[in-house]
């Protein structure tokens, strides 16, 4: 295992709830792997065997449709985990998870995961709410697909984006550059900017390239094309 997988692991506020014997069990058995940018994290249909954590990097979960229009589920920054449903149920995985740069990917397998499901109670209290999150995710995307201007669009990703952190990120601050957010969003780059500019101007954001403080969470939160 590299030291940047172990430190990784050791932040991880879900490592805190197992006893040492469970801990280890995940350190010996965990695995990372390196994904270039445009690279597969893991591909829709694939049985679920691992459960996945974003070490460093960005990643998105997206389906193609029949029409060819790609769907962006979530994005998933550093610190996140992503797939529990799937690992939990068994089931193919319902999504491409693609990196949008060069990232580190943790990967659990299903037969750790599970041991964990049955044995620590405080591990299924979090996975709870990681699916309570997750439902969140998937109700506020319909919103964005369906009820917001493009403006609010992008302050809905950037507090999405945020949330998917598993661990502890008491500053707000999300590393990503615009491109990246323009490929979640489906917007263009120069769109983005134009967003950057009015949120760093009204005192809600501040960026500069590849990282974002979130100034004013609940103004952002309520931020719309009229604000």
């Amino acid at each position: 295992m590299t030291t940047g997988l172990r430190l990784f692991l050791a932040e991880q506020p879900w490592m805190q709830l197992l006893s040492e014997q469970e801990q280890a069990r995940v350190i010996t058995d965990t695995f990372e792997r390196h994904v270039a940018s445009g690279g597969y994290v893991c591909r829709a249909g694939e049985p679920a065997e691992q459960w996945i954590g974003v070490i460093s990097g960005l990643v998105k979960a997206s389906v193609m449709t029949s029409q060819g229009k790609t769907t962006t589920y979530a994005g998933i920054t550093a610190g996140g985990w992503l797939g529990e449903g799937s690992v939990l149920n068994g089931t193919l995985r319902r999504f491409d998870v693609i990196a949008l740069r060069d990232s580190y990917i943790a990967y659990v397998p299903r037969s750790t995961f599970m041991y964990l499901y049955n044995t620590n109670i405080r591990f299924c209290h979090f996975l709870i709410s990681q699916l309570n999150k997750r439902l969140a995710q998937q109700m506020a995307l319909i919103e964005i697909d369906r009820l917001v201007d493009a403006e609010t669009r992008v302050a809905k990703f950037i507090i999405m984006l945020v949330e998917s952190q598993t661990s502890r990120n008491p500053t707000w601050v999300l590393e990503i550059n615009q491109a990246e957010l323009a490929q979640l969003c489906g917007l263009s780059r120069q769109f983005i900017n134009r967003v950057f500019a009015k949120l760093t101007a009204k005192k809600i954001i501040d960026h500069s390239y590849g990282r974002l403080n979130i100034l004013d969470k609940d103004r952002l939160q309520n931020f719309d094309e009229h604000s």
